[in-house]
């Protein structure tokens, strides 16, 4: 079958009104819908992950698998490093019920989205929300909504949360050791203080001098001499008396005693410095075993939405008044 140019021609000269009608009014339809859906803005943050670290990732999240989705509940791969699944884990953190559910009370999003319950905003959350491994490697948050200010506190709040989860939940061997020494200093801190005030206490109770290094030699020498004298006292009363008197505030050993809690304070004292020299420490270890997400792209809003297309969609109403057009001349 062959097509007559010229009977085309003729066809569209007899309908050229009602097929100029068609092409315009399909124009019409495209601009309007171009300008009048519903505008949706796309806000995107970019992590690197810790892959350097990716062998202590999953050991060090171990502690709080119960509180995560049962997507990651089950995780206990250690010195599994791949990248895929490193952004696998990644995603989970991000879809578990602590991070969605603190965004949406963080920002009402109950309110903001006009749903009745909690459970139906994390819903509503995780629609608008897509979590994307690039080709480049990195690990993309995308918030597509209408309001460009709600989207880009959501992914302010993903990437901070995410962050605050890695350092906060955590638990690498710098922080068992950090958590380890503090308890011990809370420890030593009231042992610490008990050994004092006994020491204080037994000074003023028998008016003796503070310890010096000058008199600690002397002290001891006096605490012997004493003992002796005690010794004699008690043969000479013996041989008086027949019997051993003895007067409790004369009894030998309180410089030794004295002595003995001096040391046990002193002793404490080092321990303490040591235990905050370790802490330090257990500080620094922990700072070096904690992995650090890169932020590379920070979120922002853009200055145009990314949808509706408004191109593309005037494009399609042209091509389809066109199609339309088509068919009515053969018609």
């Amino acid at each position: 079958m062959k097509i007559n140019l010229f009977e085309m021609f003729l066809l569209f000269l007899k309908k050229k009104l009602i097929i100029i009608a068609i092409f315009f009014l399909s124009v019409v339809i495209g601009v309007l819908l171009a300008f009048l859906l519903p505008k949706k803005y796309r806000i995107e943050t970019k992590l690197i992950p810790p892959l350097s670290q990716a062998p202590s990732l999953y050991t060090m999240l171990g502690g709080v698998e119960n509180r995560l989705t049962s997507s990651i509940a089950n995780f206990n791969i250690p010195g599994f490093s791949s990248n895929s699944s490193i952004m696998d884990l990644l995603e989970d953190i991000c879809r578990s019920r602590m991070i969605t559910e603190f965004i949406v009370d963080s920002l009402k999003l109950k309110q903001v989205f006009t749903k009745e319950s909690k459970d139906e905003a994390i819903e509503e959350l995780l629609k608008i929300t897509t979590f994307k491994l690039q080709e480049d490697g990195t690990f993309s948050i995308i918030v597509e909504y209408e309001n460009p200010q709600i989207a880009l506190e959501i992914a302010k709040l993903y990437l901070n949360r995410v962050n605050w989860f890695i350092n906060e939940e955590s638990m690498t061997k710098g922080k068992q050791f950090r958590i380890f020494i503090e308890g011990r200093i809370k420890d030593m801190t009231n042992e610490l203080n008990t050994a004092r005030d006994s020491f204080v206490n037994y000074q003023k109770r028998y008016s003796l001098p503070m310890i010096t290094s000058e008199n600690l030699a002397s002290s001891a020498a006096f605490s012997n001499l004493q003992e002796q004298m005690f010794k004699k006292e008690i043969l000479l009363n013996y041989f008086k008396t027949g019997q051993s008197k003895l007067n409790f505030t004369q009894k030998p050993g309180i410089v030794d005693e004295y002595l003995r809690r001096y040391y046990k304070y002193r002793l404490l004292q080092e321990s303490y410095a040591f235990l905050l020299q370790q802490l330090e420490q257990a500080k620094m270890m922990e700072n070096k075993d904690t992995p650090v997400l890169t932020v590379l792209q920070r979120p922002f809003i853009p200055e145009k939405p990314f949808y509706p297309k408004k191109k593309l969609i005037i494009l399609a109403f042209l091509l389809i008044g066109a199609a339309i057009s088509i068919l009515y001349i053969f018609v």
